[in-house]
């Protein structure tokens, strides 16, 4: 949680956003291969007793999965062309 909220401060401010930018990626596409993807196959679900409701949580983490993804390119095309302080990321 802090460190979404040092990602936010830096990015509102213009300090050092550039790293802010690509760490927040290395974030989330973390968080996509380590949280959703294994949730997606259904290794963190319980899939002993198969129902409706655990077919909709496996596409829900997939579509989680996809969508970290998309916000990781967003994160990195931000760093190579938005950002303004680069003296930590060339």
């Amino acid at each position: 949680m802090v460190c979404i909220l040092l990602f936010i401060v830096s990015a509102l401010i213009g300090k050092y956003d550039k790293l802010a930018y690509s760490l927040m990626a290395l974030y989330v596409i973390l968080m996509a291969v380590l949280v959703h993807l294994p949730r997606a196959m259904g290794h963190e679900l319980g899939t002993e007793n198969m129902t409706s409701d655990l077919m909709r949580e496996k596409e829900l983490e997939m579509v989680n999965f996809f969508r970290n993804i998309m916000v990781t390119g967003a994160l990195l095309a931000f760093a190579k062309f938005v950002a303004k302080d680069k003296r930590v990321i060339g």
